[in-house]
C-alpha cells in the first residue's frame, strides 16, 4: 500500500462503524432481555384485570393510544373501548378472555402497531396472529398487541376485532 496513513484511516472508520453496531446491538439486545423478563408477570396481571373487568388495572396497562376499533383514536380512548366491550352482553370482554387464554408470542410485524411506528419489543395474540397467513385465511376474530415502550412497561396497544 503507497499511503499507510489511507491505511490507518480506513482501519480506524471500520473499527468505529463496527463499535457503534455492536454497541447498538448490545443495547437492544439488554432492551430485549428487559422485556422478556417483564412479560411474564405483566401477562398474568393483565390477564386476572381482563377477567375481572378491572377497569383501574387495565387503565395503566394500556396505551393512551389505544386502538379498539377503526377510527380516530388520538386522544385517550381506553373508556370508549372499555363501553364497546360492554355492549351485547360483554362480549368484547369475553372474546378478550379468550384471546389472551391462547396465550401471546413475539412479533416483529410492524403494521400490528397503532401507528407502524414501535419503540420497542411487540408481542401479539393470539399465537395465530404472529403468522400473516392467518389473517389472509380468516382464522383470526379478535386479537391484541403489546409494546414494550421506553419507560421500560409494557402496554396493550390494541385489541380490535379482525378482518373484513
Amino acid at each position: 500500500m503507497k499511503n499507510p496513513l489511507f491505511f490507518i484511516a480506513l482501519v480506524l472508520v471500520a473499527a468505529c462503524a463496527s463499535y457503534g453496531q455492536s454497541r447498538s446491538s448490545s443495547v437492544h439486545q439488554s432492551r430485549v432481555a428487559l422485556a422478556d423478563q417483564a412479560w411474564q408477570p405483566f401477562f398474568a396481571d393483565f390477564r386476572t384485570a381482563v377477567n375481572k373487568r378491572d377497569r383501574v388495572a387495565l387503565r395503566e396497562m394500556m396505551a393512551t393510544d389505544f386502538f379498539y376499533t377503526i377510527g380516530h383514536h388520538a386522544s385517550d380512548q381506553r373508556e370508549a373501548a372499555f363501553a364497546y366491550w360492554d355492549e351485547q352482553k360483554g362480549s368484547g370482554w369475553k372474546a378478550f378472555s379468550r384471546v389472551l387464554a391462547k396465550g401471546a408470542v413475539r412479533t416483529t410485524d410492524k403494521s400490528l402497531s397503532n401507528s407502524g411506528e414501535v419503540e420497542g419489543p411487540m408481542r401479539v395474540a393470539p399465537p395465530a396472529a404472529g403468522r400473516r397467513n392467518s389473517f389472509r385465511r380468516n382464522l383470526i376474530h379478535w386479537y391484541a398487541v403489546f409494546e414494550f415502550r421506553s419507560d421500560g412497561r409494557w402496554y396493550c396497544i390494541t385489541f380490535i376485532e379482525c378482518c373484513d
